[in-house]
């Protein structure tokens, strides 16, 4: 049964042909404001079931000239598909976030630039 609710969760995210893929928002929208610690927002999109996704991710920066590498806190949002990636563990300075979601035995990813003023940029986006 599993196998096949599996199945059908691809063919939902494949069926037209588009794959599913991440999308980056500002925590500055109406949403993010509703979670202040959140960095950034990421939605999963293209897909028929994107509240079943499940995001993870690693952050990677310089603080006072030492390279870190934290995990991220990923929090759902009360919007479906919607997750925010939360500052908690950052520290000043830029950092670049890699978001990894998983649905069905499919990965998509994302690496976007952020800075703790809040400034952000996706530099690579996977669409699969």
């Amino acid at each position: 049964m599993r196998i096949l609710i599996g199945l059908a969760l691809a063919a939902a995210c494949w069926a037209g042909g588009g794959g599913f893929w991440l999308t980056v928002h500002s925590a500055s929208s109406a949403l993010g404001r509703e979670t202040p610690d959140a960095a950034v927002l990421v939605s999963a999109e293209g897909c028929g079931r994107p509240a079943d996704v499940k995001l993870t991710g690693m952050a990677e920066g310089m603080v006072k000239g030492e390279r870190r590498i934290v995990p991220l806190e990923i929090a759902r949002t009360r919007q479906a598909g919607v997750w925010a990636v939360k500052k908690s563990g950052l520290g000043e300075g830029r950092w670049t976030l890699a978001i990894t979601a998983g649905l069905a035995g499919f990965r998509t990813s994302t690496e976007v630039e952020w800075d703790s003023d809040g400034r952000y940029k996706v530099v690579r986006a996977a669409r699969r």
